[in-house]
């Protein structure tokens, strides 16, 4: 076949920068053999679909090679061009052969033989080529490992085998008005719709659940409204991201399973389908058109470290998601059980399935396209795909946001641009642009039609709550059940939906996440028990269980009240503070994120005699600084500095060896213009907290960082050095930075 210009252009563009028989090589060697490609994908669409190959066969010696003959294995359904006179092309059912003999390669030269696939007019199985490179008595170069991937901005692979994929460009716009031509294939929109209403439609993404029999036995009571509030607060996050994407729950079905195995162990039965419970799933994703799979399952929390897995299955294929491939196998295990209480979505299992990997440094290559990437900046923040990540970013805070260049997170950008083949990462793209596709995965049943918003609060949008929570009484005795009024009244101007309302212990202003025995009414609330067979009993008109409570509201409209109580049992040894009376402090959560104003105290005592003299503990508790740390889940740490009069209370400060303190710091000096911090007090706290913004202290420089202190509306950072040997412990040198308000958040 002759060679077009065009051809001999994209050859060269590959590197060809020796001719045959023309380039010199050393002669310290010996001969080799180099087959490559410049990508490891062929484009079946769009008009980048010849794909050149190189074989380079260098003769460092003195002597001439003679009758040289190699072979590429490759399947049938590949159309070559260009092939060169010296070689042979032989199909022999599903497979092809090119085999090729070079009469003389002269010493210290090198020879080229090359040729292109024709991704348009090619096929193949799975939409997965092998080509496999094999010859005789001379070495052939192999990709190492620091060339093997996009770590400096090379797509090239070479090798003896090589692994492409054969997909269609799902970026190609062949009429240039800006929509893919894909999207058009598959939106079919109007003559008249306007070009930018195309590209802002929501794709909808079709979910089945799968509830596994542990799941369901554990859920009991509450298994619509969890899947409801995962589904709503998906969509809620997609949205907030600016990313077109609605959920729909298209199915829940039952499976017979209840295994004690690792997250990991329970995805590859459902990949392999070599259990019992998932035999039918084929069939079942078929029926019920579905595009992504979530099997819900409850297991003891010593089983495994991570509260879901998700299948990564087309990475490197450029958003190319076709159906006869990916149908049934974009699929999430989501453990509900007692150690996941607070995950209240699914963009991140869903982000994995759509090609996101978690970093550039774990997976240098990317996701589905290279920048298909989670960011992260060590011991400042994580985007969403981070979160699941191996690289240790320290103590950097997990924000609800993907990867986007063009966003802040903390200040800094939330990714880096798509064009940075080596480092990029913009998930939020990513997202868009695949995103009619993965809903083509599957025809839908059930007709698409308007899906409607539903807004839910998550611990970074503006939506909100204003939640009251009281005792009926102002005292308690241990053992005693305390009753509690719950008010929820929707603030925002637009209904809210799939709200979880969870009842919290505090002690000495830190949660207390060991369980609590509740009485409540099960037509409004449940309780999840922190081991999966804590069972309820029935005392009256209501239920008795240990756990945590959660009670669920599907739908609240602007300036309306949703009101519900429930009962406490007090402990044995209940909190007690230095004067050592004791009290019970409750706070109440909203899709994990602590509603401040609704923390509630109540005075306890041991007899009678006690309460008859009273107490004034509550006054000193609602004093007391409180923590937002609800355990797991994506949680609300939004706690900053604060300074009244002349003390500064610091609600994070991470050391450097990991723990995370709380300190209260007194101001002293400031009259003389020579500020010192001294340290008045200070607690430690659950190192595992992830707050938004935290303060710091370096042991080894022995410098404390204080950020985001507001003072006469303008924020600032405080730094300070110890005093060595200080008793008590001062910080002099007091430096005070404004920080430049962007106007935008993260």
């Amino acid at each position: 076949m002759q060679r077009t210009g065009i051809q001999s252009l994209a050859l060269l563009a590959l590197g060809l920068l020796a001719s045959a028989g023309s380039a010199q090589v050393a002669t310290d060697e010996l001969p080799s053999i180099e087959f490559k490609t410049s990508r490891a994908y062929i484009y079946q669409t769009g008009d980048d679909g010849l794909q050149p190959f190189i074989v380079t066969i260098a003769n460092p010696t003195e002597e001439n090679l003679r009758n040289v003959s190699f072979s590429i294995f490759m399947p049938a359904g590949l159309v070559l061009g260009s092939v060169d006179q010296e070689c042979d092309e032989v199909v022999t059912g599903s497979d092809k052969t090119l085999t090729c003999t070079i009469q003389q390669v002269d010493a210290n030269k090198v020879h080229i033989t090359d040729f292109f696939v024709d991704g348009p007019l090619s096929t193949a199985p799975n939409g997965s080529i092998t080509m496999e490179l094999t010859i005789d008595d001379i070495r052939i170069v192999e990709q190492t490992e620091f060339d093997a991937s996009l770590a400096d901005g090379n797509r090239e692979i070479k090798g003896s085998i090589l692994n492409i994929e054969l997909i269609r460009d799902i970026r190609y716009d062949g009429n240039a008005n800006t929509i893919p031509d894909i999207d058009e294939q598959l939106l079919q929109p109007g003559p008249t719709e306007a070009f930018e209403d195309i590209l802002a439609r929501d794709a909808v993404l079709d979910v089945l659940f799968l509830v596994s029999t542990t799941a369901r036995d554990y859920l009991t009571g509450q298994l619509d409204q969890r899947i409801a509030q995962l589904v709503t607060g998906t969509s809620e996050v997609f949205r907030e991201n600016g990313i077109p994407i609605k959920v729909r729950n298209i199915g829940v079905q039952d499976v017979d399973y209840s295994e004690e195995d690792e997250l990991s162990e329970t995805l590859t039965e459902m990949q392999e389908a070599n259990s019992a419970a998932f035999e039918d799933l084929p069939q079942s994703v078929v029926d019920t058109g579905a595009d992504l799979v979530v099997l819900l399952h409850a297991i003891e929390p010593a089983v495994d470290d991570f509260c879901g897995v998700s299948s990564s299955v087309a990475l490197g294929r450029q958003g190319d998601f076709q159906a006869d491939y990916h149908r049934g196998r974009l699929l999430t295990v989501l453990d509900v059980g007692p150690s996941c209480l607070g995950i209240d979505d699914l963009a991140t299992s869903f982000s994995l399935n759509m090609g996101v990997v978690s970093t550039r440094e774990v997976e240098p290559d990317g996701g589905t396209f290279s920048f298909s990437s989670g960011y992260g900046i060590r011991d400042t923040f994580r985007t969403i795909a981070t979160r699941v990540g191996a690289i240790d970013l320290g103590t950097a805070a997990d924000v609800n946001r993907f990867s986007n260049p063009e966003n802040l997170c903390i200040g800094l950008p939330c990714g880096v641009d798509s064009d940075d083949i080596a480092m990029g990462a913009d998930a939020v793209q990513s997202l868009t642009l695949t995103r009619h596709v993965v809903s083509a995965i599957n025809d839908p049943v059930v007709p698409v039609g308007s899906i409607p918003t539903r807004l839910t609060p998550t611990f970074s949008n503006a939506i909100d709550v204003l939640v009251e929570h009281q005792s009926i009484e102002e005292g308690a005795l241990t053992q005693a059940f305390a009753e509690y009024q719950v008010s929820v009244t929707n603030t925002f101007n637009e209904p809210l939906y799939d709200l979880a309302v969870s009842a919290l212990h505090l002690d000495n202003g830190f949660l207390d996440l060991t369980e609590q025995n509740y009485r409540y009414h099960p037509e409004q609330c449940a309780v999840s028990g922190a081991a999966l067979d804590t069972a309820d009993s029935i005392v009256g008109d209501m239920l008795e269980k240990s756990g945590r409570l959660v009670c669920y509201i599907d739908a609240i409209a602007p300036d309306e009240t949703v009101e519900f109580s429930y009962f406490i049992q007090i402990d044995e040894t209940p909190p007690e503070l230095d004067e050592e009376e004791n009290y019970y402090h409750e706070i109440i959560a909203v899709n994990s994120v602590l509603q401040m104003e609704s923390a509630d105290c109540i005075a306890v005592y041991t007899d009678l005699l006690d309460a008859s003299i009273g107490s004034n503990v509550c006054t000193l508790v609602d004093e007391l600084l409180l923590s937002t740390d609800v355990g797991t889940g994506f949680i609300d740490l939004e706690g900053l500095p604060t300074i009244t009069g002349n003390l500064l209370t610091v609600p994070f400060i991470r050391l450097n060896d990991s723990t995370l303190v709380s300190a209260q710091f007194q101001v002293v000096n400031f009259d003389i213009g020579e500020p010192e911090l001294v340290l008045l007090s200070y607690r430690e706290i659950n190192p595992n907290l992830i707050p938004v913004l935290q303060s710091s202290y370096n042991e080894a420089t022995e410098r404390l960082s204080i950020f985001g202190l507001e003072l006469e509306e303008a924020v600032y950072d405080v730094f300070a050095n110890l005093v060595v040997g200080s008793d008590p412990v001062t910080f002099e040198d007091v430096v005070l930075l404004e920080v430049m308000d962007t106007g935008d958040e993260c």
